[in-house]
């Protein structure tokens, strides 16, 4: 999380890489890999990595959330349906 909270994408991208290796379906470090990769506007792989978190955990709301961050300059009506559920 240090290099989350400043900002330091490309290493983020590593530290939670691991966690995922170790454990592919650790959803909470997909989350924070694909807002990572969105932070460095590599799109796909931020959206890959949160629809599988969300696959993992349908029931968290915060991931639908940040895939409709995503969704919304592309897909608004799948961004809306996004947002929706997070609600």
């Amino acid at each position: 999380m240090y290099s989350f909270q400043r900002q330091l994408w490309s290493d983020c991208i590593s530290e939670f890489t691991k966690p995922i290796h170790v454990d592919p379906e650790n959803s909470q470090a997909l989350l924070y890999r694909g807002r990572s990769y969105a932070a460095l506007s590599f799109y796909s792989e931020a959206m890959q990595d949160l629809t599988q978190a969300i696959r993992l955990s349908p029931n968290t709301a915060v991931y639908y959330f940040h895939r409709g961050c995503l969704l919304r300059e592309q897909h608004i009506l799948k961004a809306i349906q996004d947002f929706s559920i997070s609600i």
